[in-house]
């Protein structure tokens, strides 16, 4: 989905995915006894639900804010025993879950009622729906997770800078911060951190020869995301961007690749027509775009008729600008001022976007809400006084359809 304001933007997206593989015991899989035996599961990476979005807002034409964020359910993973129970030569063996009704060992019966009545609430109904069995590959899952980065980027007019230079604060994962902050370091809810569950159910505690067994205890941390170094595994960053566009001017660039041509190089020259279609093409026409999209957008005869009056009147005026423009750049010689006629096309874009800033918003006011946001953002763009401030030439980072200052 997408909404398109000159103040603010945003997006969202969903993903729904079921991951599954066929593995054994060797070689990155989990065994529950013989490691020679193939078994079907869900996916280590299997998330089933992922939600990304970005959202940005301008504030009055001073700084520009952007989120980027993601949230996603937890990927699955295996109850173990810390050790090598089968004697494969692999760390990867499926623990028993013992039933502690059922089991003798008073050790383990309390242990498992404790973890069964203390773990979280995904922990317990995974256990209890194993019990008296050898857990199942990724037969658990992990919580759910989130992650965030922000952007803050200051309007190079609002603080007197020169178009070229932009200033941002990029900040990598706010939500530990604030975490942090709200929590302390020492209890951590795992806001913005990756998931980091405590795989490991049993460890082994002995032998017993005479009914040729091992000996357990029960991880009474079993299934908890370890918090305690949330904070050293996705920390808040800081980071401080200044930028300046030293070398020539991205519009300065393409004006000089269209005269080289004839001029020193080979092929021959632009012609003043083409020249004129080619700057009056640069920026797409929403007069044009919804007079096609008339039977879409729903527009009446009356509103498509305004609309096709501000089209011609438009077209008659942009015309008048780029026509001597067009006409100087044609006719300049072998060696020319590229200074100069930047100058000129410069000025020229500059009073196009003008008379942009003026049609625009009034062909705007003819749509409804609902006709606006059935338009494309690159030519609702163009009905807004304040988004076209955004794309005057030379603006670092932005040119030709840049937003939220590039």
């Amino acid at each position: 989905m997408f909404a398109f304001n000159s103040s603010l933007q945003w997006n969202v997206t969903y993903v729904w995915q079921k991951v599954v593989d066929k593995t054994r015991g060797f070689g990155g899989g989990t065994t529950a006894g013989d490691p020679y035996l193939t078994q079907w599961a869900r996916g280590d990476r299997d998330a089933r639900h992922q939600i990304t979005y970005t959202v940005g807002y301008n504030w009055n034409q001073v700084f520009s804010i952007t989120a980027f964020g993601r949230v996603q359910s937890g990927n699955p993973f295996t109850p173990t025993v810390a050790g090598d129970v089968n004697g494969d030569g692999y760390n990867n063996d499926r623990a028993f879950v013992y039933n502690p009704a059922a089991t003798t060992d008073p050790a383990v019966s309390a242990a498992m009622t404790s973890l069964l009545s203390t773990a979280p609430a995904a922990v317990r109904e995974c256990l209890n729906r194993q019990l008296g069995t050898i857990a199942g590959k990724n037969s658990c899952q992990n919580p759910w997770s989130t992650s965030l980065s922000l952007r803050v980027s200051l309007v190079s007019q609002a603080i007197k800078l020169p178009d070229r230079a932009t200033i941002s604060l990029g900040i990598a994962n706010p939500l530990t911060g604030i975490d942090a902050l709200v929590h302390g370091s020492n209890n951590l809810h795992g806001w913005g951190a990756p998931a980091f569950t405590d795989p490991t159910l049993l460890f082994v505690r002995g032998f017993d020869a005479t009914t040729n067994t091992y000996k357990y205890d029960v991880n009474p941390r079993f299934g908890s995301n370890r918090q305690a170094s949330s904070l050293n595994l996705a920390p808040m960053q800081l980071t401080l961007d200044v930028r300046f566009d030293v070398g020539p001017e991205r519009e300065r660039q393409d004006l000089f690749l269209r005269l080289r041509s004839g001029r020193g190089g080979r092929g021959n020259k632009a012609s003043e027509q083409a020249l004129k279609t080619q700057y009056i093409r640069q920026y797409p026409n929403p007069f044009e775009q919804m007079l096609r999209q008339q039977d879409s957008l729903g527009l009446s005869n009356d509103v498509a008729d305004s609309i096709a009056i501000l089209n011609k009147t438009y077209g008659k005026v942009i015309d008048s600008i780029w026509t001597p423009v067009a006409k100087f750049l044609a006719a300049l010689p072998e060696k020319y001022d590229l200074g100069d006629a930047y100058e000129r096309v410069r000025t020229a874009e500059n009073r196009s976007l003008d008379q942009m800033a003026i049609y625009g918003p009034a062909a705007k006011q003819l749509l409804t809400s609902e006709q606006v946001r059935k338009l494309p953002p690159f030519i609702a763009l163009f009905l807004d006084n304040r988004a076209i401030r955004q794309v005057r030439p030379g603006r670092a980072g932005g040119g030709r359809g840049g937003f939220f200052g590039g």
